[in-house]
């Protein structure tokens, strides 16, 4: 699709692709490694502080829905980590 777009041919787009990402590597940019917070990507660590937040509220006493206007989250997102 990007090749496409630039007016590229695939090979082309291909190979100057393939530069880029060598390039990214030798500068360290890049790498095999796995990271524990990557893995959980923004959408996780977003969740769980999200978690965290609501569990907070629960045990200081707080109601669903003060959570909810509290939070700016929805009241399926408050269920979700209601503890029972």
């Amino acid at each position: 699709m990007e090749a496409r777009l630039s007016g590229q041919k695939l090979e082309e787009y291909l190979v100057r692709s393939d530069l880029r990402l060598k390039e990214q590597i030798a500068e360290g940019k890049l790498s095999d490694e796995v990271y524990e917070d990557a893995l959980r990507g923004v959408r996780g660590k977003r969740a769980a502080d999200t978690q965290e937040a609501i569990l907070k509220l629960q045990a200081d006493g707080m109601p669903k829905y003060v959570i909810v206007r509290k939070l700016g989250v929805s009241r399926s997102t408050v269920d979700r980590y209601w503890k029972k």
